[in-house]
């Protein structure tokens, strides 16, 4: 958590150290040994702060992945960017906990994984945007969606977080399926 907040003062999408958390967020991925490393780009245009602030803000999701033996797959999810507007902006409880679980979940699969195939591939996002309307997890769902691949498992924050909330298909250790793991301040 230590790293992630000394890697960039302000994690808000419109200031210019941004970039700095997704390069930190990148390299922690690639020293975890994650393979198809990406920054995929998230458009942030049209929202009302774009139009008080002029700026059309050049943001990325921070995606790698771990292969798996067969077709299914589980993503592991949390936003990096963070507010206030002005000002430092750490995001050490928004949502910095849900990036450092994140960063650690990727280390150790990485390891767990370094000789072996998991039975399903991994996914680590860490999403961009979210503070402006989940436009990150957005983008990648859109993106998955036109892939042809997609989940009947949804995202659910943490005052909804309850396994019988879940879909029946979608609770990860009674069945085999697709699934979604999204952390969002983590430590309350």
């Amino acid at each position: 958590l230590k790293a992630l907040v000394a890697s960039a003062p302000s994690r808000y999408i419109y200031s210019d150290t941004i970039s700095q958390a997704r390069d930190f967020i990148h390299d922690t991925f690639e020293n975890a040994g994650l393979k198809n490393l990406r920054k995929q780009e998230v458009k942030i245009q049209g929202s009302f702060l774009n139009l008080l602030s002029g700026k059309n803000p050049q943001t990325h999701n921070v995606i790698g992945e771990i292969q798996g033996s067969e077709d299914c797959w589980t993503i592991l999810g949390a936003h990096y960017d963070s507010i206030p507007q002005s000002g430092p902006a750490p995001g050490v409880e928004d949502n910095g906990s849900g990036v450092s679980a994140l960063l650690l979940s990727a280390q150790k699969a990485g390891q767990l994984h370094a000789n072996t195939k998991p039975r399903c591939s991994m996914v680590f996002i860490a999403f961009t945007g979210e503070e402006e309307g989940l436009l990150g997890s957005q983008h990648f769902v859109q993106e998955m969606v036109k892939n042809g691949k997609s989940s009947k498992c949804q995202n659910s924050d943490r005052s909804q977080f309850n396994q019988n909330n879940f879909p029946e298909e979608c609770r990860f250790l009674q069945h085999n399926c697709n699934g979604v793991v999204i952390m969002d301040e983590i430590s309350y």
